[in-house]
């Protein structure tokens, strides 16, 4: 469309003309714009996601003003609120934990008498091996 080079003759009488480089300044009409926005938006979405998960105190960073002292904890409460009631009946829990010790002997009699025999250390496999084509 444009040419690289244009040579200039001013009819010097010179037979060799001085190249010239095409100037086209496109400045705000650059069909790359569009790019170039694309990449900004794609590097502050990526630095919005890596800043969001981290835990910021906002009010720490604001500035407090002259002669008031920053907000502390809040003081301690003058008594200790009552224990609440168990959920579950202390007659439940205790049949519970009889119950479960008993079962508990159970299997530990069980596993201290092995009726079964021992299983063997290597498994074969459920299935033979394909022959293997033979070597050349």
């Amino acid at each position: 469309m444009f040419p690289l080079a244009v040579s200039q003759d001013q009819g010097s009488g010179s037979s060799e003309a001085a190249p010239i480089s095409l100037y086209l300044p496109v400045g705000a009409a650059s069909p790359l714009w569009p790019v170039f926005a694309g990449a900004v938006g794609a590097g502050l979405a990526y630095w919005w996601m890596t800043r969001w998960p981290a835990a910021t105190n906002l009010e720490a960073l604001l500035p407090h003003p002259v002669g008031e002292s920053p907000p502390g904890p809040e003081p301690a409460a003058e008594f200790a609120p009552a224990a609440p009631e168990p959920a579950v009946p202390a007659e439940t829990v205790k049949a519970v934990a009889e119950a479960a010790q008993a079962v508990t002997e159970q299997v530990v009699e069980a596993a201290a008498e092995p009726d079964q025999a021992p299983v063997p250390a290597t498994v074969k496999p459920s299935r033979p091996r394909p022959p293997r084509p033979p070597e050349a």
